[in-house]
C-alpha cells in the first residue's frame, strides 16, 4: 500500500508557523507513511480490509487556513461559531468497498493560528503540534475516534507514538 498526500493553504504558513512549506509537507507525508505502516492503527480503522491490500494507493488532502475561514467552516459543518484547531473531512463511509485506483481518505484542515497558539500553550514547539493535529486529523478519517475516556486515551497514545517516531527521524 502507498499513501501520497495533496498540500494547499490560504495563509504564508512559514509566517505563521516558522515552517517551511517544503518541510511541512515532507513532514505530512512521512507521518501519512507512518501511520499507513501501523498495524495496529490499520487494525483500529474503519477501512482494515481495504487498507490490508499491497496494491491500494490511498491519497490524503491537507489544507491550512487561519481561525477567521476555520470558524466558518466550524459554523458551517458543525453549527459551532468559534475557530478549532483541526477538521476532518473524509470522503468514505464503513460501506465503502475500493475499486478506484487511489483511495481517497479525505481532508484535513488545520488552523495555523491555532496551531501557534496551542504550542505556545503547551511549550512545546510548532512542529510538535502540527504532528499532533495532523496524526489526530488523519486518525479521524480512518474512523478512529475518542467518544469515550478509552478511546480518547488510545488516540493520545498513538498521537505521542507518532510524534516521537517522526521527530526521531527528522532529528
Amino acid at each position: 500500500m502507498s499513501v501520497t498526500i495533496s498540500f494547499s493553504s490560504s495563509v504564508k504558513i512559514e509566517e505563521r508557523i516558522n515552517l517551511s512549506e517544503d518541510y511541512v509537507e515532507r513532514i505530512l507525508q512521512s507521518l501519512a507513511e507512518l501511520i499507513f505502516s501501523d498495524s495496529q492503527i490499520i487494525a483500529m480503522s474503519d477501512f482494515s480490509d481495504s487498507l490490508e491490500d499491497e496494491d491500494l494507493e490511498a491519497e490524503i488532502g491537507f489544507y491550512f487556513c487561519d481561525d477567521e475561514e476555520m470558524q466558518e467552516l466550524n459554523l458551517k459543518y458543525r453549527d459551532l461559531d468559534a475557530p478549532t484547531d483541526v477538521l476532518s473531512f473524509s470522503m468514505q463511509d464503513e460501506d465503502t468497498s475500493v475499486d478506484l485506483p487511489v483511495f481517497s481518505l479525505g481532508e484535513v484542515i488545520i488552523s495555523t493560528d491555532k496551531l501557534a497558539e496551542q504550542a505556545r500553550q503547551n511549550e512545546h514547539s510548532n512542529l510538535n503540534e502540527l504532528i499532533i493535529l495532523a496524526s489526530h486529523g488523519v486518525l479521524h478519517l480512518l474512523g478512529i475516534h475518542h467518544e469515550t475516556s478509552k478511546e480518547l486515551h488510545d488516540i493520545l497514545d498513538i498521537q505521542q507514538r507518532l510524534l516521537e517516531a517522526i521527530l526521531d527521524y527528522y532529528e
